[in-house]
């Protein structure tokens, strides 16, 4: 079994959370691997699991960008971070090749993939995927345009708003259906309800049946404004739609020829349309299940190389 404790930065503020960790590491057990996986501030974590003897330190990446203003107190902040890290983190594990340089610079770094339990996509039924078009009001004819991310700005959901009013003036029945919550999701909601779109949209908050959204999809549409390897595009692939993603999305995350597409966001959104509609004619049946994991996206295979790494 295992214990969760709850330590909060921003309830009590960076001092208090470091002082927290400390004593947690510290006092609570003899902790033989510390594994962080929040980007810069993993230097100081790691620094702590140091000094209380920990002696598998690790720091994982998993983005390309922090999303905060590059003054110079950040840019301060950010290069002693990476000093820590690479002072005190003795692993260091990245998602990918653009978040490991992100993170890592020229230093060394593992690059392990984001895996997923491909059984959970493998075992959905016809029956499942009715039932929840059932319970979201979906009908057959609607395309449906699906999206699973956290409700904040690096997310671009208002793109989804100026792509419903393009799709709405070609007179095509669809919906969009939006899976997550977070600090701007009343936001979102009160611009769809202001341009009177409210018909074609479903924002279900959050949900734990991923997989049988993803199976219930057409098309999944990622408009981010950076990412680094995206955990839910592999999620999307699993249950067999066509992406297409920001390119601001690192193309690593291309590892099925054909049902991955990058866009611009700054592009006519018809041009994407047009896309959309070409590849879902022209979709063919591919071995999906096979090809993630032999590309080493299954959940089976990620853990047991992270688990060689706390035993070692």
């Amino acid at each position: 079994m295992g214990k969760y404790t709850e330590c909060l930065l921003r309830k009590i503020g960076r001092i208090k959370n470091l002082i927290n960790i400390y004593k947690i590491l510290k006092k609570e057990g003899k902790f033989k691997v510390v594994h962080s996986h929040i980007s810069y501030y993993s230097g100081f974590v790691n620094m702590l699991a140091f000094f209380a003897g920990v002696k598998i330190r690790i720091t994982h990446s998993h983005t390309t960008n922090d999303m905060k203003k590059k003054t110079i107190i950040r840019k301060c902040y950010n290069t002693f971070c990476k000093i820590l890290i690479k002072l005190f983190s003795n692993v260091k594990i990245a998602c990918g090749k653009k978040a490991g340089e992100y993170l890592y610079g020229n230093s060394k770094y593992i690059i392990i993939n984001n895996g997923i339990d491909l059984k959970k996509y493998i075992n959905v039924s016809k029956e499942q995927i009715e039932k929840l078009k059932e319970e979201l009001k979906i009908n057959e004819k609607e395309l449906i345009i699906g999206h699973v991310g956290r409700f904040e700005k690096v997310k671009n959901h208002e793109y989804f708003i100026e792509l419903a009013k393009k799709i709405k003036m070609r007179d095509i029945p669809f919906k969009i259906v939006l899976v997550g919550n977070g600090s701007q999701y009343e936001i979102i909601k009160d611009k769809i309800l202001k341009e009177k779109l409210e018909k074609y949209f479903i924002l279900t908050g959050t949900r734990s049946d991923i997989n049988i959204f993803m199976k219930m999809f057409d098309v999944f549409i990622m408009p981010s404004l950076y990412e680094g390897f995206p955990l839910v595009v592999v999620e999307a692939l699993a249950g067999d739609n066509i992406c297409y993603l920001s390119d601001n999305i690192s193309n690593e995350t291309n590892i099925i020829d054909n049902r991955v597409h990058f866009f611009n966001i700054k592009d006519d959104i018809n041009k994407l349309i047009d896309n959309i509609l070409i590849d879902l004619s022209k979709k063919e049946n591919i071995e999906i299940y096979k090809i993630i994991k032999k590309k080493g996206y299954s959940i089976s295979d990620t853990t047991k190389r992270i688990e060689k790494i706390y035993l070692n």
